[in-house]
């Protein structure tokens, strides 16, 4: 059936998807519609905002508050925000102070916030209802901003995000939630309008659409539980929603995955299960047993978990790039090379990090005057190689305070037992997380997190198809995954918490090239690198979340879109990417024959192939390609309902970072 098919003068805007990327969308359509900011008053007049999600508009799936208070963010909370700042270069107009994570959560609990942030925002704590916080009150009178908060509490944040944009929306404006799931949309081309079906038969009618969609990973919204019937193997999904009950206390298991996902997991399987960690006295952790946990095996292809974010106890500027900025700059616009012309001076980056950090922290380490080093390293033309590696030895005489990052990126040594590899591994694990602790002190966390601060960049040197097939492939994906395991994800105490955990012997590492065999109602583990290492286990869980893009077969509109011709593949070298191809300048939908679509539009995780690093939500202070992203589709599809008519400007291709 179709709902509420408006009259000549009413307009529809449908935005699949209520989670992050929608409350986003919803706040820039604010912006773009608001009189203040320049738009004509009759721009919102008779304007209809359809959000469809079967979950609760602005926490969406993944970060709903009803979630573990044990799973935390990677995003410290200071730097989390979904509103657009004055850094961003947004076309739309400028937003007043909006708070960020802590500052909302400070503000609502009624802590003290600092000047001059408390008075920029008087007028959003007039607007907060400390109700809003509900059981996790105490966690936000408690959060400082280098802290992680809990993901339920980021879901509060964006619970009252969204109502709050809805209640600053102009007058004119309505918004209406379809707690539903989308099967389908119909935007044929020369169509008067869209229509948008939904899993219950309704079909919403749309002058434009834009999917804001998240992780695909089964039919029915939860992933686990959506492929349920698949005999030893946990499916792949967030994992507050994988189908852990099965897994009985003191059982073997497999955790396929050494990232963020596995912290997750794991966390759920021991601490969530009763466990405990206090405090050794060394500035270590015990672990605890609650009697539940089973005993997980763990691995990846890469053989380590991801290292540890460096801990901070105040602001930390990061690294500048400078070198990499400029490699960027002078890219060409097409058949683009990462691996010639950027990558070299990414890690000219991180070796003017290291060496200026050591310089700050450990004067002594130079057995001359540093500056010339420092001054080699800042140089805008890039050194000798060979030169370069003689000054280094020079100025820093011992090995041990040089960089070395090919031993930083692929450390794992020659493999030859499973006792050897783990106490290998608790070494490497130790020494990491002693440079955690270290914070901005630690000349080898500033080194890499340069691998971590180039990734919004890489936006502007890979998107668009502007690398050649051959370093799109052989280049970034690798070096994707690359910067991932070694600029620091996991906060630092969950490496403590997984030392614990090794010592108690509830978590047992594989070496790297891990293999799992699952079939005749059995499954194994073992290790390609060590002979004999293969264990039977009771079952297997995916810990680790496939690369965002496309639905592949699991049901979603994208899946459909795609079987008709009226969406496509992102394509590199004539060869199909998961994500969706959209156009630049509005993120309009492309079709099979190449031609872009009038109303339907496409922004987030369907589009990271193209995109390059959507992944995350935007970081406050920082000019984010997702704001950018955001407005520029908001914008395109407004102007689609007013049919082309004027009054809110023309869309442009997103500018770099």
């Amino acid at each position: 059936m179709d709902v509420d098919e408006p009259g000549g003068d009413d307009r529809r805007l449908c935005v699949v998807g209520a989670g992050v990327r929608g409350t986003i969308l919803l706040d820039r359509l604010r912006a773009l519609l608001d009189p203040v900011g320049g738009a004509p008053a009759s721009a919102a007049q008779g304007l209809t905002v359809d959000l469809v999600d079967p979950h609760r508009p602005g926490p969406g799936r993944i970060w709903r508050t009803d979630q573990s208070p044990h799973l935390v963010m990677n995003t410290r909370a200071d730097a989390t925000t979904v509103f657009t700042g004055p850094e961003s270069t947004v076309c739309g107009p400028a937003d007043p102070p909006a708070p960020t994570l802590y500052e909302w959560a400070r503000l609502a609990a009624g802590a003290p916030l600092p000047e001059p942030r408390r008075s920029a925002l008087a007028e959003v704590a007039d607007r907060l209802d400390p109700g809003c916080l509900g059981t996790a009150a105490p966690e936000a009178a408690g959060l400082r901003p280098w802290d992680f908060a809990s993901r339920a509490l980021f879901g509060r944040y964006l619970a009252w995000a969204l109502a709050d944009v809805i209640a600053r929306l102009p007058p004119g404006v309505r918004v209406a939630h379809h707690a539903r799931r989308v099967v389908d949309v119909r935007a044929a081309r020369g169509a008067e309008r869209a229509r948008v079906l939904l899993d219950d038969g309704t079909a919403l009618p749309a002058d434009a659409v834009i999917l804001a969609l998240g992780w695909h990973l089964g039919t029915s919204g939860r992933g686990g539980a959506g492929r349920a019937g698949t005999g030893r193997l946990v499916p792949a999904d967030s994992p507050v929603d994988q189908d852990l009950d099965r897994i009985a206390p003191g059982a073997p298991i497999a955790l396929k995955g050494l990232g963020m996902s596995f912290f997750d997991t794991l966390i759920l399987l021991t601490q969530g299960r009763g466990g405990s960690f206090t405090a050794d006295g060394a500035g270590g952790l015990v672990y605890r047993r609650g009697g539940g946990e089973p005993l997980v095996y763990a691995g990846s292809r890469r053989g380590l978990p991801f290292r540890a974010q460096p801990e901070l106890r105040g602001p930390w500027a990061g690294p500048g790039l400078p070198h990499t900025r400029r490699a960027i700059a002078a890219l060409p616009p097409a058949e683009a090379d990462l691996s010639a012309a950027v990558l070299p001076a990414l890690r000219r980056d991180a070796a003017l990090a290291y060496y200026t950090t050591l310089a700050r922290v450990s004067p002594g380490a130079f057995a001359e005057d540093r500056g010339a080093l420092l001054g080699q390293l800042a140089a805008p033309d890039a050194p000798d190689q060979g030169a370069l590696r003689d000054a280094v030895a020079r100025a820093v005489p011992r090995a041990a305070d040089r960089l070395d990052l090919a031993a930083a990126e692929r450390p794992v040594p020659d493999v030859r037992s499973l006792a050897a590899y783990r106490a290998w591994a608790t070494r490497y694990l130790t020494d990491d997380l002693r440079e955690a602790e270290r914070g901005p002190d630690s000349p080898l966390k500033a080194a890499l997190a340069c691998y971590g601060a180039v990734r919004p960049l890489l936006p502007a040197a890979a998107g668009d198809g502007r690398l050649t097939a051959r370093s799109y492939d052989a280049d970034l994906l690798p070096f994707l995954r690359l910067a991932g395991a070694v600029c620091g994800v996991p906060p630092a105490f969950r490496v403590r918490q997984l030392l614990a955990l090794l010592r108690a012997d509830v978590v047992r590492l594989l070496p790297p090239g891990m293999r799992v065999e699952t079939a005749d109602g059995r499954a194994a583990v073992w290790s390609d690198a060590v002979p004999g290492s293969r264990v039977a286990v009771d079952a297997v869980v995916e810990a680790h979340l496939p690369p965002p893009g496309l639905g592949g077969g699991t049901g979603t509109p994208l899946d459909a879109l795609c079987a008709r011709g009226e969406a496509r593949p992102h394509r590199v070298g004539g060869l199909a990417r998961p994500g969706l191809d959209v156009a630049a300048a509005t993120g309009a939908v492309v079709r099979a024959d190449g031609s872009p679509h009038r109303r339907l539009f496409a922004v987030g995780l369907p589009v990271e192939s193209l995109r390059i690093f959507t992944i995350v939500a935007p970081v406050a202070r920082t000019d984010s390609a997702v704001l950018r992203e955001a407005d520029a589709c908001a914008r395109a599809a407004l102007t689609r309902c007013r049919s082309g008519a004027g009054g809110l400007g023309n869309s442009r291709a997103l500018p770099a970072t």
